[in-house]
């Protein structure tokens, strides 16, 4: 046996079978097809291999830390003298509140309607998702700055998150952590966050929609597909007119 193939361990195997072919090819047996194999019998890891986990470890290290960031950053704009920022409660915010107590107190809305599908509320209408939500929140800490607008704040967090899982599955993690931070930083969303309109629980359910619409659509997700619709089911009842974004995306 030449000297640069003594060093492997050749397992199973028998050295007397490597002789005999030597023998018969005039040859010396290449080491090639052979693995060398360390003391467990797993095939050692070469140098590359090892760098390769190195790198990819560091690289998921570093965007989770990111991530973390981020989403502490976007909590502590949303939390920050939460909830007298903004000061006093909207019209739309005691309203929605105020269906959520009658419905906790006697199942019905203001106008004695039993669990309804739309609120009359002051005649113009209202969407119900919101007071629906809203019932625990009204339950534990009563009508309150509180107990209206923390449905909201929960789910304007909720939504950060998603927007990170959902541009994740398409596009990457840079561009996840990108979208995930101009999200988190928007004035738009953040102030969406700390105050109970009905309709600003919209961006949420129709992001939960197409994050559950997506992993459908992908080979084996059939089983997925009804569930997926959903949330865009619940959106409907989150701000009506949503069925001009919904429809359109779906077909």
């Amino acid at each position: 046996m030449p000297s640069n193939s003594s060093s492997l361990d050749y397992g199973p195997v028998p050295r007397p079978a490597i002789g005999i072919v030597e023998t018969l090819t005039n040859a010396p047996l290449s080491p090639w097809p052979l693995r060398a194999r360390g003391a467990a019998g797993h095939a050692a890891p070469t140098p590359a291999k090892q760098q390769s986990r190195a790198l990819r470890f560091a690289a998921s290290r570093a965007e989770h830390l990111a991530l973390a960031t981020i989403l502490a950053i976007g909590a502590g704009l949303r939390l920050y003298a939460f909830p007298r920022i903004p000061n006093g409660l909207n019209q739309d915010e005691l309203s929605a509140a105020y269906e959520s107590f009658s419905l906790l107190s006697r199942g019905t809305d203001r106008w004695g309607y039993q669990w309804p599908a739309y609120f009359l509320s002051w005649g113009s209408g209202q969407n119900v998702l919101q007071s629906y939500l809203e019932i625990p929140a009204v339950r534990i800490f009563g009508l309150s700055p509180l107990g209206v607008r923390i449905v909201p704040l929960l789910f304007g967090l909720a939504t950060i998150t998603l927007l990170y899982i959902y541009v994740r599955r398409l596009y990457g993690p840079r561009p996840a952590l990108l979208a995930t931070f101009v999200l988190a930083i928007s004035p738009w969303h953040v102030m969406l966050s700390r105050w109970a309109l009905e309709s600003n629980l919209l961006p949420f359910f129709l992001l939960l929609g197409a994050t559950w619409l997506e992993k459908a659509l992908r080979p084996g997700g059939c089983r997925l597909r009804p569930l997926s619709l959903l949330p865009f089911a619940l959106a409907l009842y989150a701000y009506g007119i949503s069925e001009l974004v919904i429809l359109p995306f779906l077909l």
